[in-house]
């Protein structure tokens, strides 16, 4: 994994989904870059106890967290301490036959989409607060894919269509690069730019999203794939997009293998805004 070096005011990151193959390489690069400090956090506690038995300088205390719950959600940030620089949304979910979580929300929709969403209005408070002590715009990063498409804004749970976890995976990345967009635009309005300094002009909380690389895990095999990059190659994309000084004012975006790209899916504005409406009818 290449270093990519921001500044080196000591930063701290969070990850989901960081019981992952792509995931715990995701944490390793942040905690290989430098001045970062990576908080772990994923759904099951022994896994996450067992891949990160003992915090260091580099890897904190991994923390539970269920990517499908508000309330694990707003939990986690309400309890949250200190500053939060870098919030890398990872976790994502597909189950080869349709299941709702206990809020009775289709799993690919709520992990994928709606967790994404609630994950950033949670923390976007905490990271705005944070840019302002080191003077420089805090990131998000989501973890998407090229994969993507078909998004149905009628029906997006699969309450009338047949289910089929490809169709729900390729529909909920979409619908994340379309949210990296929604958000970036909404984030600068919200907390507005920096009015001073270096960063003068520039958003408090820059968002891009990306493409992992292709990776043989559990999630590529129940969508019939498999994977011809290791996990730190895969992880290459989000960490740097997380981490390179030259994206430092970038937001919005969307990239794959460290090149930028229009996403045809932004760029549907209209969709974007109903996708935007959706997703805030569920809280």
């Amino acid at each position: 994994m290449t270093r990519s070096h921001v500044n080196r005011t000591e930063r701290t990151a969070l990850v989901t989904g960081a019981t992952g193959i792509i995931g715990k390489a995701i944490v390793e690069g942040l905690a290989n870059s430098d001045a970062i400090r990576v908080v772990p956090t994923g759904r099951n506690p022994k896994k996450l106890s067992s891949l990160y038995p003992f915090p260091s300088d580099r890897i904190l205390d991994g923390l539970v967290l269920d990517q499908s719950s508000k309330d694990s959600i707003v939990g986690l940030a309400s309890q949250w301490k200190g500053p939060l620089h870098i919030l890398v949304i990872n976790a994502s979910a597909t189950p080869t036959k349709r299941e709702e979580t206990p809020e009775g929300i289709e799993t690919q929709w709520a992990v994928n989409v709606l967790g994404y969403h609630r994950l950033i209005k949670a923390f976007a408070p905490i990271l705005v607060r944070s840019s302002e002590e080191i003077g420089e715009p805090s990131r998000i990063v989501l973890v998407a894919s090229c994969w993507a498409g078909d998004l149905n804004l009628a029906d997006p749970e699969f309450k009338r269509r047949p289910y089929d976890n490809g169709t729900a995976y390729r529909q909920s990345k979409q619908a994340e690069r379309m949210l990296a967009h929604a958000w970036a635009v909404r984030l600068q309005e919200q907390y507005s730019s920096f009015s001073t300094g270096p960063f003068a002009g520039c958003p408090r909380i820059t968002i891009n999203a990306c493409h992992p690389g292709e990776v043989n895990t559990p999630l590529s095999n129940s969508l019939g794939f498999g994977g011809h990059e290791s996990p730190a190659e895969g992880a290459d994309t989000p960490v740097w997009v997380a981490t390179a000084r030259e994206l430092s004012t970038i937001t919005g975006a969307w990239f794959t293998y460290r090149n930028r790209s229009v996403c045809r899916f932004a760029a549907d504005t209209e969709s974007v805004q109903k996708l935007w409406d959706l997703v805030e009818t569920y809280g």
